[in-house]
């Protein structure tokens, strides 16, 4: 009986934090500037939490760490997005209208639409990196390019969890107030665990070649990949 009360507690807990990390995120993010450092600090809690250490001490420890960086990042992709976004929406307007020349419509709708999704995949692998990877920002940059190009569908399914609250607010207003108390309630500690466990294996290939690249003695695959786990872990 007492087991059963102990566990029934231990799941109310945990469900608990959930709702406050989650609240904490998007109390983070009303500035708007600082959403690249609250993704941070979210993937840092949840790598605590995994860990059996306070998730609190982790969102504080991920939204601090490299904070300018995740910031300009963040701030830089989002104005891409938007004028992206913009023009993909307006040249994709024009073609389906069948107004003035199709092929060019065509054209720059296609150009637009690579841009928008290199922008949007750029972010969902950069915050991470950079907040795992340790090393200076051009190398972070391609770091997180490196990932987009060698784990897509990871890296895609990442950016569709992170996004898809900006594409509900921007294109279904008229969501259910209780589908919008759902997203406020659980959804990005949800994506949170999500996204970390899409991208754990792309991190530590990164943190296994960015060891390479700094002249880290070589050891045996098998070996080595236990050790980037394990640094990957305690990050």
């Amino acid at each position: 009986m007492n087991d059963s009360g102990s566990k029934i507690m231990n799941i109310i807990n945990k469900i608990g934090n959930a709702i406050m990390l989650n609240l904490l995120f998007l109390i983070s993010c009303v500035p708007v500037v600082t959403i690249g450092a609250a993704w941070s600090g979210m993937y840092s809690a949840v790598r605590f939490s995994i860990r059996g250490e306070s998730w609190f001490q982790g969102y504080k420890e991920g939204f601090k760490a490299k904070f300018g960086r995740n910031t300009l990042i963040w701030l830089a992709d989002l104005l891409l997005v938007y004028f992206t976004l913009d023009h993909f929406l307006y040249y994709l307007e024009y073609l389906v209208g069948g107004h003035g020349t199709e092929s060019i419509a065509f054209v720059m709708t296609g150009i637009s639409g690579i841009v928008l999704l290199g922008g949007v995949l750029f972010l969902a692998a950069a915050i991470p990196v950079n907040l795992y990877i340790p090393t200076d920002a051009n190398q972070s940059v391609t770091n997180a390019w490196d990932m987009v190009l060698h784990a897509p569908l990871q890296v895609l399914g990442a950016a569709a969890l992170m996004w898809l609250p900006v594409v509900l607010v921007l294109f279904f207003t008229d969501i259910a107030f209780q589908t919008i108390m759902v997203f406020v309630a659980a959804y990005f500690v949800v994506a949170g665990v999500v996204m970390t466990m899409l991208l754990k294996d792309p991190l530590i290939r990164i943190l296994h070649k960015q060891r390479k690249r700094d002249g880290v003695e070589w050891k045996p695959a098998q070996k080595e990949e236990e050790e980037d786990d394990e640094e990957y872990e305690d990050e």
